[in-house]
């Protein structure tokens, strides 16, 4: 997605909103909020996104009010501000605990009206990043996070079995019904990438055909290229991508350091990369 607004934040903003789904609306076992949904609130929040732009300030205090170490928690910030202040959703409970028995049973991230259709709906929110290995037959565990111990078939069992069922415990639905909820709808929304190897391999099963896509490659790879135009983009900026312009050497002597994946951006074509050191998924 191309960075069309002028704030840093108003742009990872858009990004929330308008950038297409990481799966398929006909997941098995879920329902998953989709592309072309995303597509027609960006549409119907362009001109509330060009007012916060021109003032963004309520945004900067709001992100500043909720201090965040992880991108996932900068991702799911920009999502409840979203719908607290958009004039077209109504935020009415988020990150609240469901506790039946003395026993957390998890975490509701988001419930929401949409005032149009005047339905209510419960969101489980995640934003990855995910490096398709070799061989790769469409199976979520050939898909892994730059940090190794991440993977794809990890995430989604876990919002399928654990997550998206919450809304239907009894103490969730005392909770909503306290609210005047007497029928919630509960999503998937998932954003972000999957990097795909030199040679490509399938994408995963039930993969949205729109998602985002980019590559990824080892460092001495990346070391026998000849491209210059590079952007190191810092995790904290992995939604809008605004990058720091960086040489290859610095950008091999970083990886080798740091002994971590390193994310970019190039500047000629706005592609996405990710270098990993040449040990991973084992270093």
């Amino acid at each position: 997605m191309k960075q069309i607004f002028q704030t840093p934040q108003v742009n990872d903003l858009a990004w929330v909103i308008a950038s297409p789904s990481l799966m398929a609306p006909a997941l098995p076992g879920a329902e998953v909020v989709s592309s072309q949904w995303c597509t027609r609130q960006f549409q119907q929040h362009y001109s509330w996104l060009t007012a916060l732009d021109a003032n963004p300030s309520p945004l900067i205090h709001f992100l500043a009010q909720h201090p965040f170490n992880l991108l996932g928690k900068y991702f799911e910030q920009l999502l409840i501000f979203w719908l607290q202040q958009s004039p077209f959703l109504e935020l009415l409970i988020h990150n609240t605990q469901i506790i039946e028995n003395r026993q957390t049973l998890g975490e509701l991230d988001v419930v929401f009206l949409d005032l149009s259709s005047q339905k209510y709906f419960h969101w489980e929110i995640t934003v990855k990043f995910y490096l398709g290995t070799i061989p790769a037959t469409g199976e979520w565990q050939s898909w892994i996070g730059p940090n190794a111990n991440d993977t794809l078939d990890k995430k989604l069992n876990k919002a399928l079995h654990q997550q998206l069922p919450l809304a239907h415990a009894s103490s969730a639905k005392a909770l909503l019904a306290s609210k005047g909820i007497q029928e919630v709808t509960s999503k998937l929304f998932c954003k972000g990438y999957f990097f795909y190897p030199k040679g490509g391999v399938l994408p995963p099963n039930f993969a949205s055909s729109d998602h985002l896509r980019g590559h990824w490659t080892t460092v001495s790879a990346f070391a026998q290229t000849n491209d210059e135009l590079w952007q190191v983009l810092p995790k904290t900026n992995w939604l809008g991508g605004k990058g720091v312009a960086s040489t290859r050497n610095n950008i091999i002597d970083q990886v080798n350091n740091k002994c971590r994946p390193l994310m970019l951006k190039n500047q000629e074509n706005n592609e996405r990369w990710i270098i990993v050191p040449d040990q991973w998924p084992y270093a």
